[in-house]
């Protein structure tokens, strides 16, 4: 897998791009046109392109090559946390406690009391200081 940065109709970004072995490309054949742009379980956009397919540079700009399932994951929770109209906060509990590759045995516990916590924050926020004069 590789992070590639994009445009697509004046938007900029990062996303990960997943390769696959034989097969057409994904991509059409204009440049930063992409087709059959799929979301992962966690609403992150994830294209498929061949790999064996040197077209792939229609997608400009690699940045990384993200070869294990720990780097994926990290990508991911990255593009989720720049991703405009996700919750960055909630996007970093998700990296923190569930986007790993060995989350711990009460992983989910543990990012349900960090949105529990940060609910209660938002819910709840500081008071200025009003100074008596």
């Amino acid at each position: 897998m590789k992070i590639a940065t994009y445009n697509v109709n004046g938007i900029n970004g990062q996303l990960p791009v997943l390769l696959r072995r034989g097969g057409r490309s994904r991509l059409k054949p204009g440049a930063h046109h992409l087709e059959n742009v799929s979301h992962s379980p966690f609403g992150a956009p994830v294209v498929l392109l061949n790999a064996n397919n040197r077209g792939d540079r229609r997608v400009e700009g690699e940045t990384e090559a993200a070869d294990t399932p720990d780097a994926f994951l990290k990508a991911l929770g990255e593009s989720l946390k720049g991703k405009e109209g996700v919750d960055a906060d909630l996007a970093t509990i998700l990296k923190t406690h569930l986007l790993k590759t060995a989350p711990a045995q009460n992983a989910v516990a543990q990012a349900k009391d960090a949105i529990l916590k940060l609910a209660s924050e938002r819910a709840n926020p500081p008071q200025p200081e009003v100074a008596n004069g």
